[in-house]
């Protein structure tokens, strides 16, 4: 090889190695650049109360009720400062509760279903509903609250069933709240490990589960605290989504007056009708699946918050979506022979007295003065007086 054409090559070469060479140094630059913060925030996010310990399992035909891993400890906390930390118990049998779940008991049981609400992350357990209950039923009769985010009337069906065959409850009381009409319809919402009414060819409703698998990035959001902080404090992926979407990014701006009971104020015509053979569905097998008669089970209605504080938002409100939807519920309910607790007049006649609100800032679920005033509520119903009295236990429909 001539010498010129030696050095053609060499020279050839040392470039080549010299580019990888920077191409190598400039990704190790860079993954150090995101390796270090990354590694400090997981570090510093370990010793804050970044939510994390209540962990869903899968639904299938075996395990076909959505619930958390039994016996853990949980954080939670509200938005990227961690607001309102709160730290509580998975129970044995995979429900938020202080208490022992024991299906061979025999003492009255009154069972207390619904969602968020009546999961109550951010509330202190002695503070919440269930506890209180629990506590004024005490030692005689218990109390086991079944609630997680997100469910619908239709999840209600299917939970009231599965307490029924464990639990065999004297009494039951349901708390529905302003999604719980039209998310009940897999026309509307279908997320995964929940129960919906699909509609049929015939126009009828059918109670339809839709199985749920944990996915593989499950265990690294489980054990990463800059994970479940990016994921679930500052909403990564909803921002993402409203970045791409128009209709996500008005979603997100619009108006709290847009909002009545945490649901658009206005809905086409056909969803309400669609809401309204949810709730006759609901209403319809609710007895004969939970085993009790309509007069054995209270059902406890929110008020349309934050409007009730004020006579004029109030007034107007009566005809949103909610509005409408809670009057249809309450009065088909009632003429069913079910008990019905509105909490509408009790929220607006202790904020006439006491001037203090029922949810925390930048947090629309009840505080624990809101878990207070509903069971003062509670307590004096006929279903839970009647239970406590232990009259017609076990009545069936």
């Amino acid at each position: 090889m001539p010498a010129s054409t030696r050095a053609q090559s060499l020279s050839s070469n040392w470039l080549v190695s010299t580019r990888v060479r920077n191409a190598i140094l400039a990704t190790i630059t860079i993954g150090v650049g995101f390796a270090v913060p990354a590694v400090v925030g997981e570090i510093v996010l370990r010793f804050l109360p970044v939510s994390g310990g209540a962990y869903t399992t899968a639904v299938n035909a075996e395990q076909p009720i959505l619930h958390f891993e039994p016996n853990r400890r949980f954080t939670a906390a509200v938005g990227p400062r961690l607001e309102y930390a709160n730290r509580g118990t998975i129970n044995n049998a995979g429900w938020v509760s202080d208490q022992t779940y024991d299906s061979t008991a025999t003492t009255p049981l009154l069972a207390l279903i619904g969602d968020s609400y009546i999961e109550a992350f951010i509330v202190p357990y002695r503070q919440s509903l269930q506890a209180r209950l629990a506590e004024a039923a005490r030692p005689s009769h218990r109390v086991y609250a079944f609630g997680m985010s997100g469910w619908p009337l239709s999840q209600y069906l299917a939970v009231a069933e599965f307490v029924a065959r464990r639990y065999r409850p004297d009494a039951m009381v349901v708390n529905v709240v302003g999604n719980d009409f039209d998310e009940s319809l897999l026309r509307y919402k279908n997320a995964r490990g929940f129960h919906y009414f699909r509609d049929g060819a015939d126009s009828s409703l059918a109670l339809e589960r839709v199985d749920y698998a944990p996915k593989w990035h499950y265990s690294l959001v489980r054990h990463s605290a800059l994970w479940r902080y990016a994921l679930g404090h500052l909403q990564l992926i909803s921002r993402v989504r409203a970045l791409r979407s128009p209709r996500a990014r008005g979603e997100r701006d619009r108006d709290k007056d847009a909002f009545v009971g945490n649901v658009p104020r206005v809905v086409e015509p056909e969803r309400i009708a669609w809401s309204k053979r949810a709730v006759d569905e609901f209403l319809a097998e609710l007895p004969m699946r939970s085993g009790l008669a309509p007069g054995r089970i209270l059902f406890i209605v929110d008020g349309m918050r934050p409007q009730l504080y004020d006579p004029g938002d109030r007034a107007r409100s009566d005809s949103s979506f909610f509005g409408q939807m809670r009057t249809y519920f309450i009065g088909h309910a009632r003429a069913k022979g079910f008990e019905v607790v509105d909490m509408q007049p009790a929220f607006v006649a202790h904020y006439a007295t006491h001037r203090q609100q029922f949810e925390l800032p930048h947090d629309g679920h009840w505080n624990a003065i809101a878990h207070g005033v509903v069971a003062n509520a509670v307590t004096q119903s006929t279903v839970f007086t009647t239970f406590m009295d232990g009259a017609g236990q076990r009545t069936r429909p």
